[in-house]
């Protein structure tokens, strides 16, 4: 194999890896952040968690968008796990809290 051919490889090499590295970075910002029940609560008596939020019966998740911080605009998508029981008093809660509430079953 002559030079320049070899150094064709090694830019090609190199170019790919740069696009996994990129590939992987963009794919983990783009999942939503995992919340237990007790950051959600968290959140919600701070009104943090924008409108509206949805809430999957029968996966009983909740997702929705939250504020980062009061100093920044800037929101991410979030994803909390509740038990089956408890999802009328959530539901309750989340309205108290003037955070509209769509249920889907």
């Amino acid at each position: 194999m002559n030079r320049t051919a070899r150094t064709i490889l090694v830019y090609l090499a190199v170019i790919f890896v740069v696009v996994l590295a990129v590939n992987v970075f963009v794919n983990q910002s783009n999942e939503p952040t995992e919340f237990t029940l007790g950051e959600f609560n968290e959140r919600l008596e701070a009104g943090a968690i924008e409108s509206p939020v949805l809430m999957k019966a029968k996966s009983d998740e909740i997702e929705g968008t939250y504020r980062t911080s009061d100093q920044t605009p800037s929101t991410q998508d979030f994803r909390v796990s509740y038990p089956g029981e408890t999802e009328d008093e959530l539901t309750v809660a989340i309205e108290a809290a003037g955070v509209d509430v769509l249920v889907f079953e």
